[in-house]
């Protein structure tokens, strides 16, 4: 029997909220999660790459020339520097393997918690096995980049619960799919070729006020992005989601910039692919993006993101990651803005009673 969106979202809500776990994480807590379901595999792959800081390995080298700031698009700027905002999540097996890379993220010391650089799941203690390299690094100490081999328990660490992070991705999934349409984009040919800077603006018209708007990406195929600017422009407190409406579709960027204007906040706009088994949902290369997210949290497995000479802020979500030449930050998508339907509070709400009452009737 297949599973309305509603219904995989209060399933998943009742293993959020009646599943104990050790450890509090979230989704926001990550700017790379992977969901690879599988052993002996690469789930997350860094090469000549950096995480937790922008702009001193990666060389974007874009033909498109980031328009002027100050109403015209934000630029991401390399003086953004190192971050110490590096954390990813290797869940459902997977293996990490590095080289020339660093992983710079403030690391606490309390085995309980995650978002200490790279965190695996329960099914390994070393994710890494001989995935790093002498010249992979670890800066946990401060901006001035004070760095140590990155190793097991140094930048990388197993052993974690992280099954609250997939619960939390398969409720999300279940919403986002439910939600309803603000409206859509039909680009021609199914991409954007060439243009200066092309600008969608959600302040204006039917998009005024802040609020969630879910526009839904319409092409027959990939939508491309290639030698031009894409200016994202909203409202203070608006949350804008691109939601590709076909499962056949995927996302390409080359030789381009994504920027945002207006109040937008810089983690408020999320691109969001269900893609089919086996997908790149996203390829990026030769480009930079600012403040928005990359996501394939789809039921499928086997897709898979590649960023090739990128420089962002945002969070990258699929089941494989694959960065090269690659500087990235975390500018997290804020999931709160997403409604939890109240169909769904009284689901989980009624769960929760029950289990309840059966914990005091076998005590």
């Amino acid at each position: 029997m297949n599973k309305s969106p509603l219904m995989g979202a209060m399933c998943a809500f009742s293993l959020v909220f009646v599943t104990p776990h050790a450890a509090a994480l979230s989704v926001m807590d990550y700017m790379v999660i992977t969901e690879f379901a599988g052993t002996g595999s690469t789930a997350f792959a860094m090469s000549n790459s950096e995480i937790g800081a922008i702009g001193t390995k990666s060389n974007p080298d874009t033909t498109a020339t980031l328009p002027p700031t100050g109403g015209t698009g934000t630029e991401l700027s390399v003086s953004d520097g190192i971050t110490l905002d590096g954390d990813a999540a290797i869940t459902n097996g997977g293996e990490a393997t590095f080289s020339n890379s660093d992983v710079h993220a403030v690391n606490t010391g309390d085995s309980s918690l995650g978002s200490q650089g790279v965190d695996c799941d329960a099914t390994y203690n070393i994710c890494h096995k001989s995935g790093v390299t002498s010249s992979d690094r670890f800066n946990q100490l401060s901006p001035t980049a004070t760095f140590s081999s990155l190793a097991e328990n140094n930048g990388i660490q197993g052993g974690f619960d992280l099954s609250g992070i997939t619960d939390e991705l398969v409720l999300l999934r279940g919403l986002i799919g439910a939600l309803p349409s603000s409206g859509s984009r039909t680009p021609t040919d199914g991409k954007i070729d060439s243009v200066a800077n092309e600008v969608w603006d959600y302040s204006v018209g039917a998009y005024t006020g802040a609020g969630l708007h879910v526009i839904d990406i319409n092409t027959s195929g990939k939508f491309s992005i290639i030698e031009s600017n894409l200016t994202i422009k909203g409202d203070a407190g608006d949350t804008i989601i691109f939601r590709f409406s076909s499962l056949d579709q995927a996302m390409e960027v080359s030789e381009s910039n994504l920027l945002l204007d207006g109040g937008i906040g810089i983690n408020n706009v999320l691109w969001y692919v269900d893609a089919k088994q086996g997908v790149q949902s996203f390829n990026f290369s030769d480009a930079t993006f600012y403040g928005m997210s990359l996501w394939d949290i789809g039921a499928d497995p086997d897709n898979y993101i590649t960023l090739s000479n990128v420089e962002f802020c945002g969070q990258v979500i699929s089941d494989r990651v694959d960065f090269s030449n690659t500087s990235g930050s975390a500018c997290t998508f804020d999931t709160s803005a997403i409604p939890i339907p109240a169909a769904v509070w009284l689901f989980g709400s009624g769960l929760i009673g029950l289990v309840g009452i059966a914990r005091r009737k076998k005590a």
